[in-house]
């Protein structure tokens, strides 16, 4: 009689952990989700490469490092890392209060962003009078390209200006604003330019991660949700472009 009442409550308990989890919204871009999946790749990844390709230099060479001390010290750091940042964001959780931010200022925003876009290569005017272009480690100097791959190589300031316009797009949009429409425009013609200047420039790998995540990210948290799948396949993309 036991075992007949046991099993539907049993039953039950395991439909309630699966709709949990159902619900459970997995945030790619959350701060703890990023950082913590930076460690692994870090720590313990090198590990299992060691195993696939323990011939490859950089991995022979931090072999020595790759002790079962060492393994069991980063397992535990990230693990305390993970327990600790989802046991204080649900302990802060109660605390949290909603904040009122001021409208943007649509004719300044567009200022800004222009502003910084052109700052940008403003700086590498400033190097290139001052000589100090040469420190551009990406490029042989004595390639007939080399001031024009400087030229097309992309800083901070840039990355700032494509954050502030897909922004103020995604912001706009998610609002059914219709000056959305130009912010289109500008976002995704900026971010045109920029792959174009990452193809002409050389190691753009991770510089073309940059305003692929820029927009995945500006996209989830202001307009709609990026899923795992869409964020694998920008990150195949670049993977296929930049080689």
């Amino acid at each position: 009689m036991t075992s007949l009442i046991a099993a539907p409550i049993e039953k039950l308990r395991f439909r309630k952990i699966v709709s949990s989890i159902r619900r459970w919204r997995f945030d790619i871009f959350d701060l703890g989700v990023s950082t913590t999946t930076m460690l692994i790749a870090m720590y313990l990844l090198p590990i299992a490469w060691f195993y696939i390709a323990p011939q490859e230099s950089m991995v022979h060479g931090t072999a020595k490092y790759l002790t079962v001390q060492a393994i069991l010290y980063s397992i535990f750091g990230i693990g305390a890392f993970a327990a600790g940042y989802w046991w204080l964001g649900n302990r802060a959780t109660a605390f949290n209060r909603p904040i009122a931010w001021p409208d943007w200022n649509g004719r300044n925003v567009g200022w800004l962003c222009f502003g910084m876009f052109a700052a940008g290569f403003g700086s590498k005017i400033v190097r290139i009078v001052n000589g100090s272009y040469f420190s551009f480690a990406y490029s042989n100097h004595d390639s007939p390209f080399f001031m024009l791959k400087f030229l097309a190589s992309l800083n901070l300031l840039h990355f700032i200006a494509l954050a502030i316009a897909f922004t103020r797009y995604y912001a706009l949009l998610a609002d059914n604003d219709p000056n959305a429409k130009p912010w289109k425009w500008i976002a995704w013609t900026g971010f045109s330019i920029y792959m174009l200047c990452i193809l002409a420039a050389p190691g753009g790998k991770l510089a073309a991660v940059s305003p692929i995540f820029i927009f995945l990210i500006t996209r989830h948290y202001l307009y709609r949700r990026t899923n795992l799948r869409a964020g694998a396949l920008c990150l195949l993309a670049v993977a296929l472009l930049f080689p």
